[in-house]
């Protein structure tokens, strides 16, 4: 990456507005300069706390197997500020990252109320999709649903995950408020599939009864194996590559959008593609001796999936727990379910200024290790009989990953 194009990142990095109630207008003013028209491209809008990610690399690794060419917005990145946007499943090149920085901060210049970080990506990764005349777009929402700027267009179908406690700041301060917001996506006279808990499912009908809407619940597929992960559903098998049990409501989401929305795919293409999907941080294997494994939960009901996954599929090893987490992230809850399976617990530190106050961790915790020098946190990844987990932070995973030397 050249100094030019980091200076640029940096710079769209640091693009704040003083009135974020106004984000909405600001991006559709965006829509509108850029004379941004999606009417005759397939879009895919993508919600819930946990399994966005793992949902649209199923999509877009189907869809663009399928021969369709696809552009897909993610978000947070792992290594590399080029993972926010892909075309046919590969990176934004740098040159084209660049063309597109320089001209969404020229227009950012010439506004009176400037738009923020989140604001430009979104409109950035629009303008690129329509210029590279994609097919299909697959967009996962920043945080919420409803008041997210990437809902300032119509989507074809929507898809929701799960419905948890993250962001409850900026989305709550009630459950009810979390869920109003993220099935917000869902429009008048759309379509929904979801995969979020069954308590949900009188008031989320209820709702999209009152927008001429229809929403379908995707139950978990029925378990054939663990590892390589193999289910059935509608008499279908399929065999993943990525494992944890969520990951079976996850490709189970995709499959039922993509049969929805596109019934022309076959069931061999989709098979094929979900066997050769894979995505970085979740439950990945980036070490064989010792084992050691990266995952991105960082919040209860992620932790708690985790578990579930961990109990499933290392019932008799020892695991060790290598771990940092943010500010405003509920770690009693993530820490707890940690302490059902590992050995040790280990908490360190990286460079993010949004870091926790370990030392109070440490002390809601006496259990847990404090080394707060990351190098020397590094050392205790020594012992080939034990497994190694690396969690707390999608940020932590990927400074991990850009540090660590096998």
């Amino acid at each position: 990456m050249t100094t030019n194009l980091f200076c640029l990142i940096q710079t769209l990095e640091r693009q704040i507005s003083i009135n974020p109630k106004n984000n909405m207008k600001r991006v559709k003013d965006a829509i509108a300069y850029f004379n941004l028209d999606f009417s005759n491209i397939k879009k895919i809008h993508v919600a819930g706390t946990n399994g966005k990610g793992s949902v649209c690399k199923y999509l877009t690794e189907i869809l663009t197997l399928a021969g369709y060419k696809v552009g897909t917005f993610v978000s947070p990145y792992l290594k590399v500020f080029n993972e926010r946007i892909l075309l046919n499943n590969r990176l934004i090149s740098n040159q084209d990252l660049k063309l597109y920085l320089e001209k969404i901060l020229n227009y950012n210049d010439t506004l009176d109320e400037k738009m923020s970080f989140f604001e430009l990506l979104t409109v950035m990764a629009f303008l690129y999709f329509k210029d590279q005349e994609v097919d299909v777009i697959i967009i996962e929402v920043g945080i919420g649903g409803k008041l997210d700027v990437t809902n300032t267009i119509n989507y074809d179908l929507s898809l929701v995950t799960n419905i948890g406690t993250d962001h409850i700041e900026k989305l709550g301060p009630t459950e009810i408020d979390i869920l109003n917001n993220k099935i917000g996506i869902l429009k008048e006279n759309g379509t929904m599939f979801t995969t979020m808990d069954l308590k949900h499912k009188d008031y989320v009908i209820d709702y999209s009864r009152k927008i001429n809407a229809q929403v379908f619940f995707v139950d978990k597929p029925e378990k054939l194996n663990d590892n390589p992960l193999r289910f059935i559903l509608e008499g279908n098998q399929y065999e993943l590559k990525m494992i944890g049990e969520y990951q079976l409501f996850n490709a189970a989401l995709a499959i039922k959008g993509i049969n929805y929305l596109f019934p022309n795919i076959k069931y061999e293409t989709i098979s094929k593609a979900l066997c050769n999907a894979k995505w970085a941080g979740r439950l990945e294997l980036i070490n064989d001796t010792p084992k050691i494994y990266l995952d991105a939960a960082h919040n209860k009901e992620a932790a708690i999936a985790l578990r579930e996954s961990i109990e499933i599929l290392f019932p008799n090893q020892k695991i060790v727990s290598i771990i940092s987490i943010l500010k405003g992230k509920d770690y009693q809850s993530f820490i707890t379910e940690l302490n059902k399976f590992s050995k040790r617990i280990i908490i360190t530190s990286f460079p993010d200024p949004r870091l926790a106050d370990l030392d109070k961790i440490k002390t809601d915790f006496p259990k847990i290790e404090l080394i707060k020098d990351f190098n020397a946190a590094l050392k205790e990844i020594n012992n080939p009989c034990e497994t190694y987990l690396i969690t707390g932070s999608i940020h932590f995973l990927g400074y991990f990953l850009n540090n660590f030397k096998k």
